[in-house]
C-alpha cells in the first residue's frame, strides 16, 4: 500500500477535489537544525501539522520503502529509549487539462522526528514546479562506497530535500541525505516516486547507497 499521503493524491483525483491540506513554503535552512530545532520551534515556523504521532524508540519500524526494497541496515533507526515524536504536514493539488481528459496531482510534504525534543530528521520534497525535488536518478551509478564525498553529491544532485542523524540512522557520527520526488498523473492511475538515501561517515565519504524508485499505470496493482 502506497503512503497515505499518495492514497490522498489519488483520491484528489477519482473526485475531481482541488486540494487539500493547508499550504506551506520549503522551509529555510536556518529553520531546521539537526540536534537543535524543538518541537515548538517547528510548530512556531509551520503551524499545527497535518498529522501528529509518538513512535517508542526502542520498536521496530519498517517503511512503506522497506517493503518495496529493503534499506541497509546502517540506514535504520536505532533503538533507543524514549519516544520518537512525528510531525507532518502534508498538501495537495489537484489540476486537470478539460480537452486531454488529463489530471494531475502534485504533492508537497514535510516530516519532522524528534528525540528527547530535539530534530533528528527533516524531509521536504514537492512535485510544484517552483520548489520541486526532481532528480536525476540515472545519476546515482557514478556514486561510489568509500570515495565519494558530500560535496561531490551536492554537485550531482543539489541541496538534499532532507537530512538525518542518530537515532535516526544507526550509528553515531553518520549523517543522512534524502532525495525524494512523487506525483500522480497525468495519466489516469499513473504514479511516479523515486527515492535516494545516501548515508556520510564522520569524514564525510559515503558509505550507504539507497535508490528505489517506482513506476506505475492504470492497471498496475
Amino acid at each position: 500500500m502506497s503512503p497515505r499521503w499518495i492514497a490522498i493524491a489519488v483520491a484528489l483525483l477519482l473526485t475531481a477535489c482541488s486540494s487539500t491540506g493547508r499550504n506551506f513554503q520549503r522551509p529555510s535552512v536556518n529553520l531546521l537544525t539537526l540536534g537543535q530545532t524543538t518541537v515548538a520551534d517547528a510548530i512556531a515556523a509551520f503551524g499545527e501539522p497535518t498529522e501528529r504521532h509518538v513512535d517508542p524508540g526502542d520498536a521496530e519500524t519498517p517503511t512503506y520503502f522497506d517493503r518495496v526494497k529493503p534499506r541497509p541496515a546502517a540506514l535504520r533507526r536505532a533503538k533507543v529509549q524514549g519516544d520518537i515524536e512525528h510531525l507532518r504536514y502534508t498538501y495537495t493539488h489537484a489540476t486537470m487539462t478539460m480537452l486531454s481528459d488529463q489530471a494531475v496531482a502534485r504533492i508537497r510534504l514535510l516530516e519532522l522526528a524528534f528525540w528527547k525534543d530535539r530534530l533528528i530528521y527533516y524531509h521536504f520534497s514537492s512535485s510544484f514546479p517552483e520548489d520541486s525535488t526532481d532528480f536525476d536518478d540515472a545519476r546515482a551509478v557514478s556514486l561510489v562506497k568509500g570515495r565519494t564525498n558530500r560535496t561531490d553529491v551536492l554537485n550531482l544532485f543539489g541541496p538534499p530535500g532532507g537530512e538525518g542523524i542518530y537515532p535516526q540512522v544507526a550509528r553515531r557520527g553518520t549523517r543522512l541525505y534524502l532525495y525524494q520526488y512523487a506525483i500522480v498523473g497525468p495519466e489516469p492511475g499513473q504514479l511516479t516516486l523515486k527515492r535516494l538515501e545516501l548515508l556520510f561517515n564522520a569524514a564525510e565519504r559515503l558509505e550507504e547507497i539507497y535508490l528505489t524508485s517506482e513506476k506505475r499505470g492504470r492497471d498496475d496493482p
